[in-house]
């Protein structure tokens, strides 16, 4: 029969994940107000439902479009506090729901060639979606908080990213003295997005069930549609080489290759050079007095190279 030793030799691996979610929001706090300000700072002897008739007379007169809960119920008018209304009538009109989904995994493996040589590759992605609608009636909260007639927001966005890693390492020591490490690699990343939002105004029925664009009857000048895209790629070739006599004199050199698509065509690779040297003096004799007090210090000194990719796509066309 064959052997299949090699097989303790590999080691293989897979990680996967689902994330789905789906949340309710409120306006954050800001210099315009919101509903956690309002909730601190609304009068105290304002009641935050209104259910005298008078008053509801009154109401129906000055506000028309006052906001009433789902069983009809009047929420209090708070004016001249500018952005300082009743916060449960702000949470009456906010409707703000916003759903996520992703999938992502990775898969690695790690082969030991020879003594101290290893290979390993991983190869991972992450696939997301989202979408998000916010809607808002016809309202009067406050004369500072008003609407005369209803919005509607819809965007969604997906993404898909993926990145394949390639690593060749090589460690070991002689003479139980010399320790010698080499990393030869290779890098490639691609992330790509795209989403699309609209705005459109006049809802036919204020029902979160049918407050969508295609329900919305607003004139075509103020309709509002947006939409990008960005397609980035990374790939790299990097090594490494280190050598340290008794963990004492260390001596390490990088360099790396980077391209990125963010670049002109012309332009889009670089090299990235690095190198350090360390000393760990305690390991000197003549730190054996201070052992008590000072286990380990290092001196260390480093110059290298980097670079900034991210300036977004084709800002080398301007």
């Amino acid at each position: 029969a064959p052997s299949r030793n090699f097989l303790n030799k590999v080691t293989l691996g897979v990680n996967i994940a689902f994330e789905t979610s789906t949340t309710k929001g409120i306006d954050a706090n800001n210099e315009f107000g919101g509903v956690i300000g309002s909730s601190i700072m609304a009068p105290p002897n304002i009641a935050p439902y209104v259910d005298d008739p008078t008053t509801l007379q009154e109401y129906d007169k000055l506000y028309p479009n006052y906001v009433k809960d789902k069983n009809g119920r009047a929420y209090s008018v708070i004016n001249n506090l500018n952005e300082i209304t009743n916060p449960l009538g702000a949470m009456e009109v906010l409707h703000k729901r916003h759903k996520k989904q992703s999938f992502q995994g990775n898969f690695f493996a790690n082969v030991n060639l020879l003594p101290g040589l290893t290979f390993k590759t991983s190869l991972g992605g992450r696939y997301g979606y989202e979408q998000e609608r916010n809607w808002q009636p016809v309202y009067y909260l406050s004369s500072y908080r008003n609407r005369t007639n209803s919005e509607i927001y819809q965007q969604k966005r997906d993404a898909f990213r993926w990145q394949w890693e390639n690593v060749l390492s090589y460690s070991q020591t002689f003479a139980d003295l010399h320790n010698v490490s080499a990393i030869l690699g290779t890098s490639a990343m691609k992330n790509q997005w795209e989403w699309m939002n609209g705005t459109d105004y006049d809802l036919i029925a204020e029902n979160d069930d049918k407050a969508y664009i295609d329900s919305a009857t607003g004139d075509r000048a103020g309709e509002r549609v947006n939409a990008s895209m960005e397609n980035r790629v990374l790939a790299s070739v990097f090594g490494r080489v280190g050598y340290n006599y008794d963990e004492k004199y260390i001596i390490e050199a990088t360099l790396r290759r980077d391209g990125s698509s963010n670049f002109a065509p012309n332009k889009r690779y670089a090299y990235f050079p690095s190198a350090s040297v360390g000393w760990v003096f305690t390991r000197e004799r003549f730190m054996e007095p201070s052992a008590s007090w000072l286990s380990f210090a290092k001196l260390r000194f480093s110059w290298g190279q980097n670079g900034n990719e991210n300036i977004g796509a084709f800002n080398y066309t301007t």
